[in-house]
């Protein structure tokens, strides 16, 4: 990671985890991306508002954070999102890195929550356990 790139705290570490899927639910113009994490345990982190979605192909991954520069992914969005980029905006672009620091996917959104699935063992029950970001 370098100084541009702040890791966010989450519920659980990522290292050793797996991207299971994404998708998208136009309806509540939301972005799900579904972690399998080194436990079995699954997480959800889900994006509100996505206006840039890249996934570079990369299964395994260790950090999510978001990224405080003006990179060229956000202004893309932006630029695509407005036709004159304000100086102000809601939207912050953030990434999940793989085993080597670098960004295999990428999302330009307003905020994000996460939920974890706790995998049912026998004899236990599912937990879930939930935080969000998203400015007000």
């Amino acid at each position: 990671m370098d100084s541009k790139q702040q890791e966010i705290e989450i519920d659980v570490d990522l290292a050793d985890s797996e991207f299971d899927s994404y998708f998208f639910f136009s309806e509540r113009n939301e972005l799900t991306v579904r972690i399998q994490i080194w436990n079995l345990d699954m997480l959800d982190i889900i994006f509100y508002d996505p206006i840039l979605f890249l996934d570079k192909g990369c299964q395994l991954i260790t950090v999510f954070c978001e990224n405080h520069s003006k990179s060229p992914l956000l202004l893309q969005a932006l630029k695509r999102s407005y036709d004159k980029i304000p100086q102000k905006h809601p939207y912050k672009h953030f990434q999940i890195l793989d085993l080597y620091d670098e960004p295999v996917l990428e999302i330009v959104c307003q905020g994000f929550k996460t939920s974890l699935k706790k995998f049912k063992r026998p004899n236990s029950t599912v937990n879930e356990s939930s935080c969000t970001c998203q400015d007000e």
